[in-house]
C-alpha cells in the first residue's frame, strides 16, 4: 500500500505566498500608505490622495487640492492633463509609536518634484499621524507630539 501525502500544506502555502505577493493584504502598512500619500499628493493625483486620506482631514486635503487644481489653471496649464514627477526615494517613513489603530510617523529627507522640466528640492522633516479606517489605514495630519 502505497502512502499518499496530503497535499493540503502546499496548497495553503501557495496562496499564502500568493496573497503576500499581490497586494492583498500585504506591503499596505502605514509607512506603504504614507509614501504612497506623499507621492500622490506631489503629482496632484486628486482621487488618490482623498483614498488615502482619513475621514477628520478630508475637507482640508480637498480645499488643498481645489487650491493646487486653481493654481495650474492660473498658470495656462490643463489640470486633467497636467502631471508632475516626483522623487521621493530619499524620504525615510519610521514608525515613532503605533497601536492597533494609530501610527506616528517621523516623515525626513528630501524630495524632488518636477513640473515642465522644472525641478523643485523640499526637505522633510515631519511627524504624520497615521489612523485605520474602514480596514485600511489613512493618512491624517500632522501628528500631536507631547513634549
Amino acid at each position: 500500500m502505497t502512502s499518499r501525502k496530503s497535499i493540503l500544506p502546499l496548497l495553503f502555502l501557495s496562496l499564502l505566498i500568493i496573497l503576500t505577493t499581490t497586494g492583498c493584504g500585504a506591503g499596505k502598512t502605514p509607512e506603504w500608505v504614507a509614501r504612497r500619500w506623499m507621492t500622490n499628493i506631489t503629482k496632484y493625483a486628486r482621487e488618490d490622495v482623498l483614498d488615502d486620506t482619513c475621514a477628520a482631514k478630508q475637507e482640508e486635503v480637498t480645499a488643498v487640492l481645489d487650491n493646487y487644481e486653481e493654481t495650474i489653471i492660473s498658470n495656462g496649464l490643463d489640470v486633467d492633463t497636467f502631471k508632475a514627477k516626483t522623487d521621493i526615494s530619499t524620504v525615510e517613513f519610521e514608525v515613532l509609536s503605533q497601536t492597533e489603530d494609530t501610527t506616528t510617523l517621523s516623515v525626513t529627507g528630501i524630495y524632488v518634484t518636477t513640473i515642465n522640466n522644472n525641478p523643485n528640492t523640499t526637505e522633510m522633516d515631519e511627524v504624520w499621524k497615521m489612523v485605520m479606517e474602514d480596514g485600511a489605514w489613512h493618512w491624517c495630519g500632522d501628528a500631536e507630539i507631547s513634549q
